[in-house]
């Protein structure tokens, strides 16, 4: 309770501070473009005045606020790269030059900052300092094209940034490969806005624009080829061959477990009508009926990175999802308690529509995950015969709102004794 109190009071704050900051930055936005129309800029001189006299305390003063604005909701870090261009960006070369590693710096601090609150806060966090609708829309991308897609993101000024680098936080993405990635191409919009920013483009000529927007063009379509290599790449080093062979060039009794890709949607909602109907003609009409599992529920999982399929001959023949707990169901079950600790993966909607098809997701969830929970229904018989055959341990029971009779509740621990090897 106690931790409950500290958790809402500290939400409270950061909302206060986040409030005062939008004001006060409000505030000297408004007072500047006063005096860039009506003051005739005094208010820009007093400001590089101060930090011509003030170099290092300011250049520490930004670096220390820089990433800590970028923080309050709806706030880019183009902001403080125009403000740092505004006070120490006096249009020497030398200056330039300054202004850029001072950028440059302020915007691998502040991606680092966003990366861990995203690792560290979760996805309610991003989702206030982001907004529920970006961080999903964002997700999607991640999900799609993984970490092959995050320097192009970086590069080119149409994404946002800052809500990538949360979201990448809450990825499996290591914060090296973010931290090197913003290193190297995020801080192409910075050099842009340092040396671009202060050009005078009145004196342009017509020839001089379409080269300039040329060489923009072609710069997009080298970083798209190059992530599209790189994604290739990516791909190939996971799946291995099965990523290079199509469905007719297949290979004997050949059997893959991967992430699921988009085009493998269609399929899983196959699997699980067949499994649905397969259950009813059990006699398990208790587990599985026309609201569950749906499509919605794959795509879900799709997004969050926790849906897998088995392919044969390059065709998908059985699903899961592993996702990550806690599960709410898990918490209080009726008898019995479990013997691993919080930090497991909850098996959820596995269906196989071919003979040898459980067992070898059995197989590829026992090597690949150390602690596992899984249910099923009373009725099912079947699947506790699979769970009890390849050493799940029956742990207690429990009931699920809505739904009618008892769920077993199963458990695996990696190198428990009598944990059972498949083959």
């Amino acid at each position: 309770m106690k931790r409950k109190k500290l958790h809402r009071k500290g939400k409270i704050l950061l909302r206060a501070l986040s409030v005062l900051l939008i004001v006060l930055l409000a505030v000297i936005l408004i007072a500047y473009l006063f005096n860039l129309f009506l003051g005739e800029g005094k208010l820009t001189d007093i400001f590089q005045g101060w930090t011509k006299e003030n170099r290092v305390f300011s250049y520490v003063l930004y670096l220390i606020i820089a990433p800590l604005i970028n923080l309050v909701p709806g706030i880019s870090s183009m902001f403080t790269i125009a403000l740092a261009n505004m006070l120490f960006n006096y249009k020497t070369p030398q200056d330039m030059a300054l202004t850029f590693a001072l950028c440059a710096t302020s915007v691998v601090l502040t991606s680092s900052l966003m990366f861990l609150v995203g690792r560290l806060g979760g996805k309610k966090i991003v989702n206030w300092i982001a907004g529920k609708e970006n961080t999903e829309k964002f997700q999607k991308y991640l999900t799609l094209g993984g970490k092959a897609v995050i320097p192009m993101m970086y590069a080119l000024p149409f994404f946002p940034d800052d809500t990538i680098c949360l979201i990448a936080g809450m990825t499996d993405m290591s914060f090296l490969y973010n931290f090197l990635c913003t290193l190297i191409f995020r801080n192409f919009g910075v050099l842009f806005m340092c040396v671009f920013g202060t050009i005078d483009y009145s004196t342009f000529l017509p020839v001089t624009w379409v080269v300039l927007i040329f060489g923009f063009l072609l710069l997009v379509l080298v970083l798209a080829l190059l992530s599209y290599c790189y994604y290739r790449f990516l791909r190939h080093k996971e799946e291995g061959r099965l990523f290079l062979l199509t469905e007719r060039l297949s290979s004997h009794c050949f059997y893959e477990i991967h992430k699921a890709r988009k085009k493998d949607l269609t399929s899983v909602q196959e699997i699980y009508d067949w499994g649905r109907k397969r259950m009813y003609e059990s006699g398990n009409t208790c587990q599985w009926d026309e609201d569950y599992p749906t499509i919605d529920h794959a795509l879900e999982d799709f997004w969050d990175s926790s849906l897998y399929v088995l392919r044969y001959k390059g065709k998908p023949v059985a699903c899961f999802s592993a996702i990550k707990g806690p599960e709410e169901n898990y918490e209080n079950l009726l008898t019995g308690k479990f013997n691993g600790d919080k930090d497991y993966v909850a098996i959820h909607r596995l269906c196989s529509m071919k003979k040898g098809g459980g067992k070898r997701c059995l197989e590829y969830i026992q090597e690949n995950f150390d602690n596992v929970r899984i249910d099923t229904s009373e009725h099912n018989k079947a699947m506790q015969a699979l769970l009890t055959k390849y050493g799940y341990e029956k742990v207690g029971a429990f009931t699920i709102q809505g739904l009618e009779g008892t769920f077993l509740a199963y458990e695996h621990l990696k190198g428990k004794e009598g944990d059972k090897a498949i083959v």
